[in-house]
């Protein structure tokens, strides 16, 4: 059994990831908002409610963390947002937003947990969860895409620096994965929310035109790609590895 961080636990693949390790016996340190409620995570898991947009936050959380759970060797960086827009509708608020969730929180966690892991002698395993956009981004992802380009990048770096002290720092990126921040629909500039069956129809064909875009012919699922994470967590010989689950999305034209 193994004490675990996960971020962005309260759904999505954070969520996924959290009942993986639970259902394996790990204890996990569940960050999230929670703006829901925790109610669901902290029946198997140590609900911690943080926001990781605020860096001081993000830079107590391993610390948190450890005085619940104890000294942790894993970690899971779920925690993400993506607003697609137009670069014309980009303001320097949600380039901020991005960069501070999607970038800095992970990258000043990761410093906390190999300050901690190179003090205390020990190995200590991170995956951070990329994404396909940052490897061919698409049309009006150009801030997502450009975070996930930095997470691919500091993920590789960060394994380079931190190998030799036996802390193992990798990626997973995914496709379209079935979450509600991908169901969330993409509206065009102006264009005001649908309701009703309308909004269902709308979130229907938005998630039935992202399927086929895979080779595979469907969009990826928040426990598939957990069981990813769960292999890079425990692959000694993955270092700055970028695991791909995108059903064929990279490889090809369906």
């Amino acid at each position: 059994m193994s004490n675990v961080i996960v971020t962005g636990a309260s759904r999505g693949i954070g969520w996924a990831t959290t009942e993986a390790l639970a259902t394996r016996g790990d204890r996990v340190a569940a960050i999230a908002r929670f703006e829901g409620g925790s109610e669901h995570v902290a029946k198997i898991a140590e609900p911690i409610a943080l926001d990781l947009s605020r860096s001081d936050d993000a830079e107590r959380a391993v610390d948190v963390a450890e005085s619940i759970v104890g000294p942790c060797t894993a970690m899971v960086l779920a925690a993400g947002v993506a607003e697609h827009a137009p670069i014309e509708d980009v303001s320097a608020a949600r380039i901020d937003r991005h960069f501070a969730i999607n970038v800095r929180a992970p990258l000043l966690m990761c410093r906390e947990l190999a300050k901690r892991a190179k003090a205390r002698g020990t190995s200590a395993s991170i995956v951070m969860v990329a994404s396909t956009l940052g490897i061919a981004p698409a049309k009006r992802t150009s801030v997502y895409a450009a975070t996930k380009g930095a997470v691919i990048a500091m993920t590789k770096a960060l394994a380079v620096e931190l190998a030799p002290f036996g802390v193992r720092v990798n990626a997973i990126a995914p496709g379209v994965v079935d979450t509600d921040m991908t169901r969330a629909l993409r509206l065009e500039p102006g264009e005001a929310m649908p309701a009703g069956a309308e909004l269902l129809r709308r979130q229907d064909a938005q998630m039935k035109a992202l399927a086929s875009l895979h080779p595979s012919g469907r969009v990826g699922s928040a426990r598939g790609v957990a069981a990813g994470i769960l292999y890079l967590l425990d692959a000694e010989d993955a270092v700055g590895t970028i695991l791909v689950l995108d059903g064929g999305l990279t490889a090809g034209s369906a």
